[in-house]
């Protein structure tokens, strides 16, 4: 991202835990910012570009993910006003500290769907209705 790109983020500053914030995209950046006026409620940045500690192919290494979570939200209501926003990778972590999300903008053409999983006692799995259940039994 430039200055100027920074410059039409309303909701978030280069100031914040992205890593190196020259290297995120700016079309993730558009859309969270539209996720953080939708939700009226401040977005808290855990991670953004990072060059080691994730996955082998982590959109992290492009600046193309963002973990995050949303104060004052359950993790379900966090995921149900992310799924607007079209992000092409989204990922609920119940575990952490603050339940919250991973967003990204991953490439994928018209065909593919996009990919959705949760993070559930150190295991990655699809995310599905009964995944949906235990998330909620555990926020409850």
């Amino acid at each position: 991202m430039t200055d100027e790109q920074w410059k039409q983020i309303k909701h978030f500053s280069p100031k914040e835990q992205w890593g190196d914030p020259y290297k995120m995209s700016f079309d993730l950046l558009k859309r969270l910012d539209a996720l953080r006026k939708f939700v009226n409620q401040e977005i808290i940045i855990h991670c953004g570009y990072a060059t080691d500690g994730h996955s082998e192919n982590s959109q992290h290494y492009f600046g193309k993910a963002v973990d995050f979570h949303i104060k004052r939200m359950s993790l379900i209501d966090q995921y149900l006003a992310a799924e607007r926003f079209m992000f092409t990778g989204l990922g609920l972590y119940p575990d952490w500290n603050h339940p919250g999300l991973h967003c990204d903008v991953r490439f994928k053409n018209y065909e593919e769907s996009q990919d959705r999983w949760a993070k559930l006692n150190g295991i990655y799995i699809l995310l599905n209705e009964d995944t949906i259940r235990k998330i909620i039994k555990k926020e409850i």
